[in-house]
């Protein structure tokens, strides 16, 4: 019952607490849809003033350049008429600068021409010179010419004793090969010892092969050299006999005399160097010569063209001082006049000069309160802008206010949908409907904030608006002030139109005066022009001499020239000849260092093969002397041997190791059945004095009785003896003692020890051997079988 009660209790308190928020649910809807549309009122509001405020910004913007334009056409036009006086003050300056620029011009031409006369004789004087050195240089030139001439028939002469000394060495190079041949013969000799020795030896027969065969190439590569260099060698003698005469001298005076065609080649070709410099400086002074007479040529005719231009420019100006002269008799009329009239104007410009002064310093400060007034302007355009971006923020926090309650609104209608979805948990819901409490108080101190900011705005754009209708009625006044400035400036524009008028009539009156100077200056200019055409006469016939002069100094260019040309060629020859003569020389030099060193080669080779011999002859004569030392000791052991059936076998393991004599035997070894000796003797045996089975155990050897027996490798094994090498002293002696005879009971094990065997009382010498006296006797000295190994009998050939 109590549970129940509490169900009841819980469920009527959590029905309140859902009417309760669904109640303040609709609640908020209600305000956030009051606050949205009051949002859209602000919004429209705002945009219309700000619609306002933009068609007023433009209309000022537009008033302001409309006076702006109008001022720049004001001072555009002042600046035009300003530039008018300066243009035609300038042209009356330049007129006047040419005439005498025009004077000037004449006097120089003339002074340049006399100039380039003087200039031109100087030229020519020099170039005579200059044609006086090159003959004697030439004429030196054919002088060295002629000593390298006698220094390369030296140089021949030398040359016919370098190919008598290689003469000398061709009889040196037969000689030598004369020894190649003895000492092939004697290479021949050694090798039939040394196939001989080869039937005794392995080892020496494979380090003779190869070094017969290294020997054998040598002597072919030796061969082919010496005959390649021999040949060289006959057609060179051959060629070199043809044009060379025999003449003796020792090998010092040769190599004295090489030395010195080696220096004076070397000077001649420093001299050959110098004289082509000099050649190639001779032809860059013919160049740089014919360059200047075409440019005295081309300068010529331009002198000739100008002449003509000048005649022309004299009559025309004769038929222009015609014209002068009337028109002076016009100006000197209207001077008088312009003199008076002067005068006058000269006092109404200083009154002029005084008003404009004036003028200027209104003007001055006029553009001084315009700029005033335009950086004003330009300071409320700034703050217009200013306004304009607050507005623009503030629109975009509006814009993020509605989207946030947008977004409220959206999580609203997920809550409604999760109250009526989620009845049964309970405890959630309390605490979102806590949440949507501190989200409502946070709306509504949103909106009070958006509010407050609108409340703001609304002064700024009140303030705004007071201080353009201030500026609208500053700009209003200073529209009047440039009213009155344009009438004022246009007067005064009228005022001097009209003192310029009079100005340029005194102009046209001082003009007429320097007209009339002009005329007495071209009186004087034809009176020189005259002067001048004498002058020119007199150059012209001075210039065609000088023609006739070049004319001449050309052919004996041309002939100069080709004298050049031929003695270039000489010494082109004299130069191929003399490096053809180099070449040969270098060629008999490098052909003399390689004989030389072919036969260094060859003496080196001849001494290594002379020691490889002396050396395999001092290893043929160990082989012989250990050969006779065996063939006296295998007599000695054939002598002193004992009877085979007194020897027993070595042990099996190592006898079957070595290599057999023959197959069979070598099959039998590897399968050997030990039989032992029967167990029981008879008796008849026993009684006998001097049975075999007393003396010793027999061994009975029989065939393995398996058909196919299995195959197994024969194993060998082979020593490397150092021939040149002494015997190491041994503790036992190299050569067995051959008197005693081999013992064996100490080698062979026991296999079974027989228990059956007697002896025979009082026959101690008939009987076996005992093991111990064996093992002494093996102790105290070596067996004559442990001597193969010395020898090299353990492996048969």
């Amino acid at each position: 019952m109590q549970t129940c009660f509490k169900t009841r209790t819980v469920q009527k308190a959590l029905e309140s607490l859902l009417s309760t928020t669904f109640e303040d649910l609709r609640e908020l809807r209600s305000l956030l849809m009051q606050n949205r549309e009051e949002n859209s009122m602000l919004a429209s509001r705002f945009e219309e003033s700000e619609q306002k405020h933009s068609i007023e910004l433009e209309k000022s913007h537009s008033e302001n350049l409309t006076m702006r334009k109008k001022l720049e056409e004001m001072q555009s036009k002042q600046n035009d008429y300003e530039r008018d006086i300066g243009e035609q003050t300038s042209l009356l300056a330049n007129h006047l600068q040419s005439m005498r620029l025009s004077s000037e011009q004449y006097e120089q031409v003339v002074y340049q021409d006399i100039r380039l006369r003087e200039a031109l004789q100087d030229s020519i004087n020099t170039k005579e010179e200059q044609l006086l050195k090159a003959e004697i240089k030439i004429s030196q030139k054919d002088f060295q010419i002629q000593e390298a001439q006698q220094k390369c028939s030296q140089l021949t002469d030398e040359l016919h004793h370098v190919n008598d000394l290689l003469q000398a060495a061709q009889n040196e190079i037969t000689e030598r090969t004369n020894t190649v041949t003895s000492l092939q013969v004697t290479v021949s000799k050694l090798e039939l010892e040394k196939r001989s020795l080869k039937e005794m030896v392995k080892k020496l027969e494979e380090e003779y092969a190869n070094s017969m065969t290294h020997y054998e190439e040598a002597l072919h590569t030796l061969k082919s050299k010496t005959a390649d260099s021999l040949l060289e060698l006959i057609l060179m003698v051959s060629e070199s006999n043809e044009l060379v005469k025999c003449f003796e001298q020792t090998e010092v005076n040769l190599k004295m005399s090489l030395i010195k065609t080696e220096l004076e080649i070397e000077s001649v070709k420093g001299r050959e160097k110098d004289l082509s410099q000099r050649i190639t400086e001779l032809k860059n002074e013919e160049l740089a010569k014919s360059h200047q007479l075409n440019e005295l040529s081309t300068l010529i005719e331009n002198y000739k063209i100008e002449n003509d231009k000048l005649k022309i420019e004299v009559k025309n100006g004769a038929k222009a001082f015609k014209e002068l002269e009337e028109a002076y008799k016009t100006l000197d009329t209207t001077l008088m006049q312009t003199l008076q009239k002067h005068e006058e104007l000269k006092e109404n410009l200083a009154s002029l000069q005084m008003r404009c002064k004036e003028q200027e310093t209104t003007l001055a400060m006029e553009n001084i309160k315009a700029a005033e007034q335009t950086a004003y302007v330009d300071k409320l355009v700034k703050k217009v802008e200013g306004l304009e971006n607050e507005e623009v923020k503030l629109r975009a926090k509006l814009q993020e206010t509605k989207k946030q309650a947008e977004f409220k609104n959206t999580k609203v209608e997920a809550l409604e949908s999760q109250l009526q979805e989620r009845l049964r948990l309970v405890e959630e819901l309390e605490d979102k409907v806590r949440i949507n409490d501190s989200e409502k108080e946070e709306i509504q101190n949103s909106a009070r904030e958006n509010l407050e900011l609108v409340a703001r705005k609304d002064a700024e754009n009140a303030q705004l608006t007071e201080r353009l209708q201030l500026a609208e009625a500053e700009r209003m006044a200073a529209v009047k002030r440039n009213d009155e400035i344009r009438a004022e400036l246009l007067y005064a524009m009228e005022q001097q139109q009209q003192e310029m008028d009079k100005l340029l009539r005194l102009k046209d009156r001082e003009l007429e005066g320097l007209r009339s100077n002009l005329a007495t200056q071209q009186n004087d200019s034809e009176k020189n022009a005259k002067r001048t055409e004498k002058k020119i006469a007199e150059s012209g016939t001075q210039i065609e001499k000088l023609i006739k002069q070049l004319k001449e100094c050309t052919q004996e260019k041309r002939e100069l020239s080709k004298q050049l040309n031929m003695k270039t060629q000489r010494m082109n020859k004299l130069e191929k000849e003399n490096v053809q003569k180099a070449n040969i020389l270098q060629e008999n030099t490098e052909t003399l260092a390689s004989l030389r060193e072919e036969l260094d080669n060859l003496r080196q080779n001849k001494k290594e093969l002379d020691e490889k011999v002396s050396a395999q002859e001092m290893e043929l004569q160990k082989l012989k002397k250990i050969e006779q030392e065996f063939e006296s000791f295998r007599h000695q052991v054939i002598e002193n041997s004992p009877p085979a059936s007194t020897q027993l076998p070595v042990e099996i393991e190592t006898f079957v190791q070595q290599t057999p004599k023959s197959p069979l035997l070598s099959q039998k070894l590897n399968h050997l059945n030990l039989l032992k000796t029967p167990q029981n003797t008879p008796k008849g045996i026993l009684k006998r004095p001097g049975s075999e089975c007393k003396r010793r155990r027999v061994l009975l050897v029989s065939p393995a009785r398996s058909p196919t027996p299995p195959p197994r490798a024969e194993t060998a094994d082979y020593d490397v003896i150092d021939l040149d090498s002494e015997p190491e002293p041994q503790s036992r002696p190299i050569t067995p003692k051959i008197r005693r005879t081999p013992l064996v009971g100490g080698r062979m094990p026991l296999q079974t020890r027989n228990s059956n065997l007697r002896k025979t009382p009082g026959s101690h010498t008939k009987g076996p051997a005992d093991v111990k006296r064996r093992e002494e006797i093996s102790t105290e000295g070596a067996s004559w079988f442990d001597s193969d190994p010395i020898f090299g009998l353990t492996t048969e050939n």
